[in-house]
């Protein structure tokens, strides 16, 4: 398994697993199974290598597979096409959803009860392949790390103009044979954002509590 989100009016949980040959699934698990030890309901196909989860105020829940963004609501699931998609995160005080897809973050409305709707799309400068994301819905600024030229960095995104800061910060290198930048998380109870390197075996933290955000 790789995502992982909670439903805030539910408390259900949607896991996310790749698989081990790329043909994973979702599945929901609610309260009672938590507390049973259940199995959760059955997994839902929804493409290939899914890999992040969000779910929305109002239950909706969003994943990235290889290919797509997914939408899942009750029986009901709608596709768009987003090659290389992969890192995904939900503002809940904008009602925005994020996308990590090859070089291209996208930002989505996810806001009412109409259709899913982009808002911009963007890339950085100089231009990096995006991974994973975070978000502070109080600062309203978007964290993404992203790869190039074997060094990985964190971007920084102000959700009220949808630009990128003009610092970004060296969060060490990757493995050049398909590795990502996979970990990252707000903690919104000290305003720090932590990222993980996987290659080197370290944590990079940042405060999130000045203009702009410092390591």
């Amino acid at each position: 398994p790789r995502g992982v989100a909670i439903g805030r009016t539910t408390g259900d949980a949607y896991v996310a697993s790749p698989g081990t040959d790329g043909h994973g699934s979702i599945k929901k698990y609610t309260l009672t199974d938590v507390t049973n030890g259940t199995q959760g309901q059955p997994a839902i196909n929804v493409g290939n290598w899914p890999s992040w989860v969000a779910v929305d105020s109002r239950g909706r829940v969003y994943v990235t597979t290889e290919v797509e963004l997914v939408r899942l609501e009750g029986t009901d699931s709608k596709k768009w096409g987003l090659p290389g998609a992969f890192g995904l995160a939900l503002d809940p005080s904008s009602e925005r959803l994020y996308t990590a897809s090859s070089a291209t973050l996208t930002v989505w409305d996810v806001s009412g009860t109409g259709d899913t709707t982009i808002i911009t799309s963007l890339k950085t400068n100089p231009e990096y392949l995006l991974d994973v994301i975070a978000v502070n819905p109080t600062s309203g600024r978007v964290f993404v790390t992203g790869r190039s030229n074997f060094t990985s960095r964190l971007w920084v995104l102000d959700r009220n103009t949808n630009s990128w800061l003009d610092t970004s910060f060296v969060v060490g290198s990757y493995d050049p044979a398909g590795g990502r930048m996979r970990g990252i998380s707000f903690n919104p109870r000290n305003g720090y954002v932590y990222v993980s390197n996987e290659l080197f075996s370290q944590v990079y933290v940042f405060a999130d509590s000045g203009s702009p955000a410092c390591p």
